[in-house]
């Protein structure tokens, strides 16, 4: 849920988890992290920065994905010696990419979900705190 008054905006993005630790679940996370920008954009038609907190939390996990849990192969496994220029441009395409990907796939689920989306918003906010 993405909040925008005037010039500022807030909000949060979730994904719920019982467990699982599975590449779908991280690849998930990843995509949750991208759904504050694909809102604004989707919800507003504003190209957006995106929060720098939510951008490196994303490049993060797609990062690890391929250089520490091989998810796209064995190729892209980094060590610490490894720190040639080739390799690291490798890594870079290939998360630039996943990231696209990932950014394409929260824009369609916020697409798919835009009705209840749209009526979570109008809906009464309640506080446990009154």
């Amino acid at each position: 849920m993405t909040l925008r008054l005037g010039e500022k905006g807030g909000g949060f993005t979730s994904c719920y988890n019982e467990g699982d630790t599975t590449g779908e679940w991280i690849k998930s996370r990843a995509i949750t992290s991208l759904g504050g920008m694909a809102a604004t954009e989707q919800v507003l038609g504003m190209e957006d920065i995106g929060n720098s907190k939510d951008m490196n939390q994303a490049f993060g996990i797609v990062g690890n994905m391929i250089t520490s849990g091989c998810v796209f192969g064995f190729d892209y496994k980094s060590y610490e010696y490894d720190t040639s220029e080739d390799r690291k441009k490798k890594i870079e395409d290939l998360a630039g990419a996943m990231i696209q990907r990932y950014y394409k796939k929260a824009k369609e689920i916020i697409a798919k979900n835009r009705e209840f989306f749209d009526r979570m918003m109008k809906a009464p906010v309640r506080s446990d705190n009154t």
